[in-house]
């Protein structure tokens, strides 16, 4: 992009644009886009437009400051492409790697929106009106290329240097050891370790993601969501039917070993057995026969330790020795588990789960029934979508003003009151406990007429400086809006400030506003005062005599 100043063209007509409206607008074709997780051509030609007419609003009000700002902007857009793709998704990523950017753009949007700044949201439209007066003078190929990229929403950050390899900047950014296996405009899916999910999801909404993947436990994926982590299944896993390598090999030998596979396998326990069987069909096609396993291990065993143990004895003549009594006791467990597991050596019995297993594998037998009950008690292998926070919920979290308060404070400015209602605000003796009262009680009578809504405000009545105010403090993504009403006898001001001050106290700085224009001194040196003691990015002050405005001030920063 150019790093050109950009020039400044006064145009009447576009002054009269309403940009407050204009962005309103645009912020609600932003929201349709959010909400359908996509946008027609036709939404992008509306958008495309509005920024357009916002662009000239801009252009025909700019100051010397808001130039050089914007020039930096620019600047910094030359020096990291990925800003061209900036999104207020994004906000959290670029406040930790490029604050002066997002610094800056707060202040553009601020000091364009003025006392219709309501929502921090706004500076996605601000810097596209910027990117088109950057290009709007440069030849067709080099604004075609900016254009493209003036959309309402843009989605998660972009690669590194135009190069666009978000698997190299998700895992550089995430820090953790995971392994991306996809990877779209909204969503990512990354396979390792789940215990780390909630810093995944936090980085992932600073990029401007808004859902992650991950495999897991079912168990784990439980636990997660009791944790409050907002997640649901969306593929199984361990739902896999197709062979592997590994379980072929395993599989095959079992069955072409089968006078050493059946005899092992049928000393185990039914369950077991069974789990055996139905892993060695997945992987062959054809199960074991586990009642023949069963039969063939206790004959096997009884013949084997019947004829082992008489041969030892009668080679030996010692009965009472280990190769003697070994094979004898082989064979009668053999023979006692033929007659009461498989109904006296029946191959046709059931096989079941409860199926005793033989003593010396005893051992074996409590390992992988331990091993498997862990399994069972992970779950089944899954793969599950957290929903990362909604990023315009969570960073706008300012819904935007109904009823403008300055706006509004204007009106009952602007009130003709009748005298002994104006008497009300001079303070006296006799009028000590009353002081404000009766004209507050006036202003709520006549408001209450006015169709429509009011904004929330709170009123501070100040005996001191004879003042009684109305105001109204708002918060905005980390700045503080401080809108109030100051009537006095017969005079009443409207003052705006947009500070990123915290106003723990706002009637303390109600009242600063009330000692400052006490002074004897030149109004505008009042609100440079305040502005300054309220470390002010914009300020805004109108005087009012008998109804009709007397000076109208406004300051940026």
């Amino acid at each position: 992009m150019s790093r050109k100043k950009i020039s400044i063209e006064l145009n009447d007509k576009n002054v009269e644009e309403n940009l407050a409206k204009v962005v309103n607008t645009m912020s609600r074709l932003r929201m349709e886009a959010l909400s359908n997780k996509d946008f027609s051509d036709k939404q992008r030609d509306e958008y495309f437009h509005l920024v357009y007419r916002l662009a000239s609003s801009m252009e025909a009000l700019v100051n010397k400051d808001d130039i050089n700002r914007m020039d930096f902007l620019l600047k910094r857009i030359d020096k990291d492409g990925r800003l061209m793709w900036y999104d207020f998704s994004q906000e959290d990523y670029w406040k930790k790697n490029e604050p002066n950017f997002a610094k800056t753009l707060d202040t553009l949007t601020i000091t364009n929106l003025k006392d219709n700044f309501d929502n921090l949201e706004s500076k996605h439209h601000i810097l596209q009106a910027i990117k088109y007066l950057a290009v709007k003078n440069e030849p067709f190929e080099e604004k075609e290329k900016v254009f493209d990229t003036i959309q309402p929403y843009t989605g998660k950050v972009k690669g590194f240097n135009h190069s666009f390899k978000l698997t190299d900047i998700v895992s550089k950014l995430f820090g953790y050891s995971y392994n991306i296996e996809k990877d779209t405009n909204t969503t990512i899916r990354v396979k390792g370790d789940p215990e780390f999910l909630p810093e995944v999801l936090e980085e992932a909404e600073d990029i401007g993601y808004s859902e992650v993947e991950m495999e897991m436990f079912s168990s784990r994926f439980e636990e997660l969501r009791k944790a409050g982590l907002e997640g649901r299944v969306i593929e199984n896993r361990s739902i896999n039917n197709k062979p592997t390598l590994r379980g072929k090999i395993v599989s095959y030998a079992i069955r072409y070993t089968t006078p050493i596979s059946y005899t092992i396998i049928g000393s185990l326990p039914g369950d077991l057995q069974n789990k055996i069987s139905k892993y060695v069909r997945k992987n062959t096609g054809t199960e074991i026969d586990t009642r023949y396993a069963t039969n063939t291990s206790n004959w096997i065993g009884f013949l084997g330790g019947a004829a082992g143990g008489i041969v030892n004895w009668a080679i030996t003549g010692d009965f009472i020795s280990t190769w003697t009594l070994l094979p004898l006791y082989t064979a009668l467990e053999s023979a006692i588990r033929g007659f009461v597991v498989t109904n006296v050596f029946n191959q046709e019995a059931d096989s079941d789960d409860d199926k005793v297993g033989r003593l010396p594998f005893l051992p074996i037998t409590m390992i992988a029934r331990k091993t498997i009950a862990s399994k069972e008690k992970k779950g089944e292998k899954i793969v599950a979508s957290f929903k990362v926070k909604d990023a315009e919920k969570e960073k706008a979290k300012t819904a935007p003003e109904i009823v403008n308060a300055f706006e509004y404070f204007g009106r009952i400015a602007e009130m003709k009151m009748p005298e002994e209602v104006e008497q009300n605000l001079v303070y006296s003796t006799e009028n000590h406990f009353n002081f404000g009262k009766e004209f507050k009680n006036y202003v709520t009578k006549e408001t209450s007429k006015w169709e429509g809504q009011k904004p929330e405000f709170q009123e501070y009545i100040d005996k001191k400086n004879e003042k009684y105010n109305l105001f109204s403090v708002k918060t905005i993504n980390g700045y503080n809006k401080l809108t109030t009403l100051v009537c006095s006898q017969n005079e009443k001001y409207i003052l705006s400030f947009i500070t990123g001050k915290d106003l723990k106290e706002a009637e303390e700085q109600v009242k600063l506003c009330n000692d400052v224009l006490a002074k004897d001194s030149d109004l505008i040196d009042k609100v440079k005062e305040l502005t300054k003691k309220t470390e002010s990015l914009y300020a805004h002050i109108i005087k009012v005599e008998g109804g009709k405005v007397v000076a109208d001030y406004d300051i940026t920063a």
